[in-house]
């Protein structure tokens, strides 16, 4: 009730003192977006621009929010071919060591990291098939990096390559893992799979075939691929909402690879065809090729959701709640709501924090950590599209 109280209060204010606002004089509010247009009204008590004057009456509450930390599942091959040499004269399951151990290090501390091989390293695969049961926990389990790190590396540098590829058996142990999170409503519960097979007949329901049965081994194919695929789709339209950004080789089938990279809406650029929507490493570049990929995905993975530390929607009103974001280059503007979900901030499921959409969110995703900064404004009228 103490921000109810407080919101009348304000509001009146904001009747009273619209000059608080930054006008051009001409009764529009300077509305300088990220392009740097300019327009919109104020008209009847409501905002309809994207600039508020911090010492106005009304957003004299300034709260500051912390993003939302990221979860990224690693899902990582280790079947015997990642033992396969690369042109730089260490196999690839090296290759892939460093890597991973790069991309731990540079991950802020609060990224919460869990750890899944297939085949899986804690039980013995029978010759007869994998199984799903063997991935109902990972490796490491989901953590904040500040708990896991230490553990993460050691894991990572002590576990060989060896066996087969159960995919099939892995996507769906690897999405029930990220989906048993608590915590907010997070856009970001993701998976980076690394591959350099197709999956084997492990978990399809058909058993192993004789190396010269092409019949057999084109049918374990297709029910492989088929049941992966599925699992990647279902990721993403179950709830909450599990992402698979995709990085392989091209032994494990470039066609393949980008129909999952498709269905996980997770494509390496817009537009992308059949064959090149994941991340693609060779065997000639292999170390710098991964590198680049697990930076783009982790500039990707990050998320665009704030918490609503000290500003609680429940207890207050969410009409009187503005987003003023400060970006790395020092630039200020107050981000307008948008219900619609394509350019501006909304509430999260249960109003506990915002998730930012569109432009906006992608500059704050290219940020390093601490680069930019959200505030929240209490008081004034919620800055809607106009």
């Amino acid at each position: 009730m103490r921000f109810r109280a407080l919101a009348l209060v304000l509001l009146t204010h904001c009747a009273e003192d619209v000059g608080g606002l930054d006008r051009d004089g001409g009764g529009r509010v300077d509305a300088r977006g990220v392009d740097g247009s300019v327009g919109a009204e104020l008209d009847g008590g409501r905002a309809d621009g994207s600039t508020i004057n911090p010492d106005a009456a009304c957003a004299a509450q300034d709260f500051p929010s912390t993003r939302a930390p990221s979860s990224l599942l690693l899902l990582v091959d280790r079947s015997n071919s990642m033992n396969d040499p690369t042109a730089a004269g260490v196999s690839r399951w090296v290759a892939a060591q460093r890597a991973l151990t790069r991309l731990i290090m540079r991950l802020p501390t609060d990224t919460r990291v869990g750890l899944m091989f297939f085949p899986t390293d804690l039980t013995s695969v029978p010759s007869s098939g994998d199984s799903e049961a063997n991935y109902n926990r990972a490796s490491i389990p989901l953590a904040p990096l500040s708990m896991n790190r230490a553990q993460l590396l050691s894991t990572i540098a002590m576990t060989p390559a060896t066996g087969r590829t159960p995919m099939a058996c892995a996507m769906p142990g690897a999405i029930a893992q990220l989906r048993m999170l608590s915590g907010l409503a997070t856009q970001a519960r993701d998976i980076v799979l690394i591959t350099d097979g197709l999956p084997t007949f492990d978990c399809t329901g058909r058993g192993r075939c004789d190396p010269m049965d092409m019949a057999c081994l084109a049918e374990v194919e297709r029910l492989a691929t088929a049941s992966v695929l599925r699992s990647v789709r279902s990721g993403v339209t179950g709830a909450p909402a599990v992402r698979t950004f995709v990085i392989g080789t091209p032994d494990a089938s470039n066609a393949f690879l980008s129909s999952l990279a498709n269905a996980a809406g997770t494509q390496r650029t817009a537009g992308c065809g059949a064959t090149d929507c994941h991340y693609s490493i060779a065997d000639a570049n292999f170390e710098r090729d991964l590198d680049a990929a697990l930076d783009a995905v982790r500039g990707r993975t990050a998320t665009c959701e704030y918490a609503l530390d000290a500003i609680d929607p429940r207890t207050a009103d969410p009409a009187l709640i503005n987003v003023r974001v400060t970006t790395p280059t020092g630039d200020v503007r107050v981000v307008p709501r948008d219900a619609m979900r394509r350019d501006g901030w909304d509430y999260s499921s249960g109003m506990r924090s915002i998730i930012f959409y569109g432009p906006v969110c992608d500059q704050l995703r290219a940020a390093e950590p601490g680069a930019a900064r959200v505030q929240i404004l209490y008081g004034c009228p919620t800055i809607i599209p106009g």
